[in-house]
């Protein structure tokens, strides 16, 4: 016997449990902004960007052309408190730079929300580079916001 209509319920269902538990999973993840730092060889935050998918507070992250920029990102709740994204390893930090504005970023090896930035081409007028909070177990971003970042001239 063939029951076609059958199959596809039961594929749908199928669909509707695999939503629901990627759902649940990581309920206690409620990410509405981000704290992007800029650290200095000591580990220290020199500058500190915060975004949320509709603001900037403190920006554009300044970096000095040629040099491998430290950054950091903490994922923050509503009450501006660290989310359990920071500590969940489902979760990393992606960049997104534009293509040909000569910004990279690459994670540090064994980090979720800390990698290196760099800059090679001078950027006066910040650059906006997409910032996302990536669930790598399901290939999708939870939190997605714009960071301005400037490209500026060693000190001479």
């Amino acid at each position: 016997m063939h029951f076609p209509s059958l199959g596809r319920r039961v594929l749908a269902g199928l669909a509707v449990a695999t939503l629901a538990a990627c759902a649940h999973d990581h309920e206690d993840v409620t990410v509405t902004s981000a704290r992007i730092e800029v650290l200095n060889s000591g580990g220290t935050a020199v500058q500190t960007v915060t975004v949320t998918p509709n603001n900037v507070t403190g920006g554009p992250l300044q970096l000095t052309r040629g040099a491998a920029t430290t950054i950091r990102v903490t994922w923050l709740d509503a009450s501006g408190a660290a989310d359990p994204a920071n500590s969940d390893g489902d979760f990393q930090v992606r960049f997104a730079p534009p293509a040909g504005s000569g910004l990279s970023f690459s994670l540090t090896a064994g980090s979720r929300t800390q990698g290196v930035m760099t800059g090679t081409t001078l950027q006066s007028t910040a650059v906006q580079v997409g910032v996302q909070l990536y669930h790598t177990g399901e290939n999708h971003s939870d939190f997605d916001a714009r960071v301005p970042v400037t490209v500026i001239n060693p000190p001479a």
